[in-house]
């Protein structure tokens, strides 16, 4: 599933960066096909925030990001380009299908300050919910943004729930 998310956001992205914890055992094929960089969190294991705060403090301070998760391997490529298309400096782009918010999830680099601080294992939820202004919620035709594979039998499920997209 990393191997799939990773091409994905290669399509589209200029630079892209896998965040890691030390004990992630990952398939080093997956990242070595591609120009993903590996950057290892020291406190990933204590949650999804402190990774982002993590990767938001070693990335240079101008560039935006576009946060996606590996465990949702179906998102629409068009779901990222809009996701991109509609990114700005100072908003947060939160894809949402049927009234739920999904990724990935876009934030402008003059809002990359706000991921500093992020603890815990919600991500950047906490701040979504309490920077309502910032955010630029847009509706997709994606189911797949908000389907959280975690184990083999969600993955057969979601095999034949979603078409390969191309």
């Amino acid at each position: 599933m990393l191997g799939t998310a990773t091409a994905l956001m290669e399509r589209f992205c200029e630079r892209v960066v896998v965040v890691l914890s030390a004990e992630d055992q990952v398939d080093q094929a997956c990242l070595d096909c591609g120009r993903a960089e590996r950057f290892y969190s020291q406190r990933a294991s204590q949650g999804m925030g402190y990774s982002l705060a993590d990767v938001a403090a070693w990335l240079p301070a101008h560039d935006p990001l576009l946060v996606m998760l590996a465990d949702k391997p179906f998102v629409r490529a068009c779901t990222v380009q809009t996701v991109q298309a509609r990114m700005t400096p100072d908003t947060i782009v939160v894809p949402r299908w049927q009234q739920q918010g999904g990724h990935p999830v876009g934030f402008g680099e003059n809002l990359r300050h706000l991921l500093l601080d992020l603890e815990g294992d919600a991500g950047a939820r906490g701040l979504i919910r309490t920077h309502p202004d910032l955010v630029d919620a847009v509706e997709v035709e994606d189911e797949a943004i908000v389907v959280d594979i975690d184990t083999p039998e969600q993955l057969r499920s979601a095999c034949q729930r979603f078409p390969v997209d191309e």
